[in-house]
């Protein structure tokens, strides 16, 4: 056998980080209080199971309660 030369390795958190951001947006733009919005968007982010590196790295959120 040969030796890679390259991959292209698509994690399942790289396709669903897209769903995931658009989901959180939807989620957040309901008007939610700051505690049950917080409470809403981790169930959501725990629901796309993200790996741990992933879920650090990859995945963005920023919430502003106004």
């Amino acid at each position: 056998g040969g030796l890679v030369e390259h991959a292209n390795i698509i994690t399942p958190t790289t396709i669903n980080s897209y769903h995931l951001e658009k989901a959180s947006e939807a989620l957040a733009s309901a008007r939610w209080g700051a505690s049950s919005l917080r409470d809403e968007l981790a169930r959501l982010v725990r629901a796309y199971d993200p790996c741990l590196g992933c879920a650090t790295h990859a995945v963005r959120i920023t919430v502003e309660v106004v």
